[in-house]
């Protein structure tokens, strides 16, 4: 009697096991040759994913404990990648528009992408190593492209493009870095280096044409503690700032066409403050 009743404990606690640990996935897919292959290895990792349209394909593999992605895709010729790889990252995230190409790659722990994309020809690729992390994007328009690499922890990136052909680059290597950018208009692009910790870049752009860092020039922080801003108001305007040390701080604000800025600061502490109008 009493084997038996600890055969039954036992056959109960490892059902209770078993069900704490699970992987969910549930999928609900409307259209003609949508495809999605998901793969998750671990315990209580979780997939929700809602696909409305046609061509469609959406791969996912999460390894690890505690893992989340939430996908809305309503549109057609689109393509989604998405791989966590640690424990308790999470996706979510909301397409709309044709010829979309996202990938997403996550390895660590608690990193967070909040992604939303609206429009036609939109590519993004987001990839974070390390803990912590976290990207929240929005596009809005066609021809528009995201490119971020977080390699470090609790760094963040905010993107917020509007409008046609725009793009942004952005590379973090260390822990604690930042990087906000909002685009309005036609044909901007911005470049960002980021090397060190605790490092902060803003970039605010309204206009046509308006390029902030490119190439080799770009928007570059090597050292800790680093604040950058640049604001482009008007039509062809060009800024560059390197920042080589320690917590210096750069401000670089034109208003007009045609502007151009290049700021250079290698040492500590210094502070820089460029103001041009042609209006």
């Amino acid at each position: 009697m009493k084997k038996n009743l600890l055969l039954g404990l036992m056959l109960c606690f490892c059902a209770t096991m078993a069900m704490a640990q699970g992987n969910n996935a549930n999928v609900t897919q409307t259209g003609d040759d949508t495809r999605v292959d998901i793969i998750q290895t671990g315990a209580t990792n979780d997939v929700l994913s809602t696909i409305n349209g046609n061509t469609t394909t959406l791969g996912v593999n999460q390894t690890g404990n505690g893992n989340r992605l939430n996908s809305v895709i309503d549109g057609s010729n689109t393509d989604a990648v998405i791989e966590q790889i640690g424990d308790a990252n999470e996706v979510q995230q909301t397409i709309a528009g044709d010829n979309v190409q996202s990938f997403i790659m996550s390895e660590g722990s608690q990193n967070v992408v909040a992604q939303t994309i609206s429009g036609n020809d939109n590519s993004a690729d987001i990839i974070q190593v390390g803990d912590l992390n976290t990207v929240i994007q929005v596009q809005d328009g066609p021809n528009n492209s995201f490119t971020s690499s977080s390699v470090g922890n609790s760094n963040r990136i905010t993107s917020d493009q509007i409008g046609e052909n725009q793009s942004v680059l952005i590379s973090q290597t260390g822990d604690g870095n930042l990087g906000v950018f909002t685009q309005t208009s036609v044909s901007n692009s911005i470049e960002v280096l980021q090397e060190g910790n605790n490092n902060a870049v803003t970039v605010s752009q309204d206009g046509q044409n308006n390029i902030a860092g490119f190439g080799e020039t770009q928007l570059t922080q090597i050292g800790d503690d680093n604040q950058m801003s640049s604001l482009q108001q008007g039509n062809g305007n060009s800024s560059f700032g390197l920042q080589e040390g320690n917590g210096n701080t750069t401000s670089l604000d034109q208003r007009g066409d045609t502007n151009s800025i290049q700021s250079t600061v290698t040492g500590g502490t210094n502070v820089t403050n460029i103001t041009q109008r042609n209006q």
